[in-house]
């Protein structure tokens, strides 16, 4: 993904053929949203100066990330959100407003779908358990 071109041909290419929700389609299809979604994290991550290119990059998390819960309707809790928060820290260090917004309203959208009470993915690593009450208050 290092042009706007190459950008636009993943995001065809995830917008694909939604009629094959085979079992392993769906699981080729979460690994594969899954790969994209951490590349953006990744380029991202990379120093750089494309407004343009960080709009792509959103555009096409945005769409790897409906196909994700398209492949996996209920995701582990917290999993994609974590992902989202990576990628909102890092389009905005490459200074688009526009990528920023994108990225921070799926985040907002999936935070809100979140139930306090639900195990986080493991791969957060925090407990799996929530707190006592007794561990909460501030007596």
């Amino acid at each position: 993904m290092e042009s706007r071109e190459d950008t636009d041909k993943l995001l065809a290419e995830l917008r694909g053929d939604a009629s094959d929700t085979s079992q392993a389609s769906r699981l080729r299809k979460s690994q594969v949203c899954d790969r994209v979604l951490r590349t953006c994290v990744e380029r991202m991550a990379e120093p750089g100066d494309c407004p343009a290119l960080a709009t792509s990059l959103a555009a096409v998390a945005e769409e790897a990330c409906q196909g994700y819960l398209t492949a996996v309707p209920q995701p582990a809790p917290l999993y994609l959100e974590k992902i989202l928060y990576h990628l909102l820290r890092n389009v905005a260090g490459q200074g688009s407003g526009d990528a920023c917004w994108r990225v921070a309203d799926l985040l907002r959208a999936r935070l809100l779908t979140y139930r306090p009470g639900q195990a986080p993915s493991k791969d957060l690593g925090m407990a799996t358990q929530p707190l006592p009450r007794a561990a909460c208050s501030n007596a």
